[in-house]
């Protein structure tokens, strides 16, 4: 399925929840995984559409993210769309509905790209660290795709665990996921920091509670895939 049919349903509010174990602002969205056979046609489409006249008047903005570790899936890029509210991704889509900037933006995204596949997410509003903490336009993240039986129970191990060792410059957010295809996947936990060796060196991982949580997790949670994403690109407005 080429990516201009599917990105016709390109939604996502990806509610970032500030401070510790604080209550993130409601969202629901999508998600779009694809093949990039030209990744600089990709930012040049963005680069377009968001110069367009009704990409500055949307209220969402694109993120461009690069497999870093994708397993064997064949997937190269990612990107999201962060809404600050569903009302907001209606206006969103009825615009781009009825614009021309739009429909060249699908046919420029075509001709560079193939979709590999899609994920719907709500939010949790389970967060630990400071978002503040990851300043890197190129950040890294760690994606922990997950079946979890007992979402209360895993959450109250994850935060045990995160709120004791993780360190200050990480940022952790867990993320739900309402549909996926036939993964079967329930939740993604999300560990940003600034670049790989952030994320990779955060205490939590050689932590005296890791193998207590392990353990604690094991007859609930199922992971479905481990992957390593970098932040190529971010639209956000300045603030």
């Amino acid at each position: 399925m080429k990516f201009m049919k599917t990105l016709r349903g390109l939604v996502i509010a990806l509610g970032i929840a500030l401070g510790n174990t604080s209550s993130a602002q409601e969202f629901v969205g999508m998600a779009y995984d694809f093949v990039a056979t030209n990744p600089a046609g990709v930012v040049a489409a963005l680069d377009k559409y968001m110069a367009s006249p009704t990409g500055r008047n949307n209220p969402g903005f694109p993120i461009l993210n690069q497999y870093i570790v994708n397993g064997t899936d064949a997937a190269t890029h990612n990107i999201v769309v962060v809404f600050p509210s569903t009302e907001a991704m209606d206006q969103a889509n009825l615009a781009n509905a009825l614009s021309a900037d739009w429909a060249v933006f699908l046919s420029e995204m075509g001709d560079a790209t193939t979709s590999a596949g899609e994920l719907l997410y709500q939010s949790t509003g389970v967060s630990v660290g400071n978002q503040a903490a990851v300043t890197s336009s190129n950040s890294v993240s760690q994606w922990v795709t997950m079946s979890v039986a007992e979402p209360s129970e895993y959450v109250e191990a994850w935060l045990e665990l995160a709120e004791g060792y993780q360190g200050d410059e990480v940022f952790s957010q867990l993320i739900a996921i309402g549909a996926d295809g036939r993964q079967g996947a329930t939740h993604n936990l999300v560990i940003t920091a600034n670049n790989m060796t952030g994320l990779l060196t955060d205490p939590l991982n050689e932590s005296r509670g890791w193998s207590e949580f392990i353990e604690n997790v094991g007859d609930i949670r199922s992971i479905i895939s481990r992957n390593i994403v970098m932040q190529l690109k971010s639209y956000a407005p300045s603030i």
